[in-house]
């Protein structure tokens, strides 16, 4: 059963998962030999890669995608800053549009984009759901990006 994968399970409800989540035993051995392989091989960037790649190929799998579809970043922070310094709010089309459910973290880098020229516009919420006329009544033709969550950090 995949619960019993998660040992802090048996003794902790572990709800937030911002951004260390409950450790599963097969990420532990996987980190333990990534740990062995740095110790015994020294920097095999080939194995590493080629674990890296394989990975990528098998969660494009999974959300229909290609492989070169998919990037591999150290967290959805790192991610979001990426493109966000990536894009061009010099123009008219410079409106960011982000739900009131964005983690802190990824709003704050849609905000850092102000001074480049980004206008935020936030979606708000109601209760627990963003309704999809909310996110309507603010894209635009200025609309550059609009940033939204799958699933929300404080609400599940």
């Amino acid at each position: 059963m995949l619960r019993q994968q998660f040992p802090i399970f048996e003794h902790k409800v572990f709800i937030n998962s911002c951004s260390k989540g409950a450790l599963a035993q097969p990420v532990r051995q996987a980190y333990l030999q990534y740990l062995a392989d740095w110790e015994c091989l020294g920097s095999p960037w080939e194995l590493w890669v080629g674990k890296l790649e394989r990975v990528r190929g098998q969660f494009a799998a999974l959300v229909g995608a290609t492989p070169d579809e998919i990037a591999v970043c150290t967290s959805v922070s790192a991610a979001v800053s990426a493109l966000a310094s990536a894009l061009d709010f010099s123009g008219t089309r410079n409106k960011v549009v982000v739900d009131d459910f964005s983690f802190p973290a990824v709003a704050q880098v849609w905000h850092a984009q102000e001074p480049r020229g980004a206008q935020v516009v936030h979606v708000p919420a109601a209760g627990n759901t963003i309704p999809l006329e909310h996110y309507a009544a603010r894209i635009d033709e200025r609309t550059a990006i609009v940033s939204l969550s799958h699933i929300c950090y404080f609400n599940g």
